[in-house]
């Protein structure tokens, strides 16, 4: 059974981890144990999370691509020195078979790999004008931009 040294967690808010008044506790399902203790985020600390996020998309937006690539690149790094505990985690939590965990795991650092390389590739497209009476010569092209926070719950399905 996968248990933290380090059970209660915080929020990472502005580059500082942050703790709440309130907590959740995570337990494994299949046999009731303690896993960690989760920060129950409030109306304030979300707001604060959007505005550290909207004051960083200038930077993002500014950054170039090979940096916003390292920094993916950086994440998978870390997430492959610790699959062994991200995999016990995702078992415990989930009550998944660990191969199973670890097979979703590996999935995830595949995951921030291509979007690494992707990183790279953010790019518009150029259209040639020509098909119209007057655009000989001419090109039209789209430039992608951040659009800045996006808020989203995404799901995952996994097997």
């Amino acid at each position: 059974m996968y248990r933290s040294d380090f059970v209660e967690k915080h929020l990472f808010i502005d580059g500082k981890w942050v703790t709440t008044e309130q907590y959740t506790t995570l337990t494994a399902p299949y046999n009731g144990s303690l896993i960690a203790e989760l920060p129950s985020a409030s109306p304030a600390d979300v707001n604060d999370a959007i505005e550290s996020a909207a004051q960083a998309t200038s930077v993002m937006a500014s950054m170039p691509a090979h940096q916003r690539a390292k920094i993916l690149e950086n994440l998978v790094t870390l997430m492959e020195d610790r699959r062994d505990e991200a995999a016990k985690i995702l078992a415990a939590e989930a009550a998944k078979p660990i191969t199973t965990a670890y097979t979703e795991v590996d999935r995830t650092i595949q995951t921030y790999k291509f979007a690494a390389e992707e990183a790279k590739r953010i790019h518009g497209e150029t259209l040639p004008l020509d098909a119209a009476p007057g655009g000989e010569g001419r090109v039209a092209y789209t430039v992608r931009e951040p659009l800045g926070v996006i808020g989203a719950i995404t799901p995952f399905n996994f097997r």
